[in-house]
């Protein structure tokens, strides 16, 4: 069975980039020993938006992993109904 290709949309896309960034600055911020609860949000996403800027690949894996997502929901959903 072909599955269906949804287009995704940039605020999507988006947001599962900042998620990403997000946490990968968090984790250099822990490997440095810096506690998270002593950095203020704002600068942490602050910092995950220019990571974005400077590396455009967070935006291809963020569209991989909602396709992957995506996939895996199609995949659950075929299970229950051949049940």
């Amino acid at each position: 069975m072909k599955r269906k290709i949804r287009k995704l949309s940039n605020e999507e896309v988006m947001t599962q980039a900042r998620a990403i960034a997000r946490g990968l600055i968090k984790a250099e911020l822990k490997r440095q020993g810096v506690k998270l609860s002593y950095v203020e949000a704002s600068q942490i996403t602050k910092a995950a938006k220019h990571l974005i800027e400077l590396e455009p690949k967070v935006i291809k894996i963020a569209r991989r992993k909602i396709r992957l997502r995506d996939r895996k929901k199609s995949l659950m959903i075929e299970i229950r109904r051949s049940k």
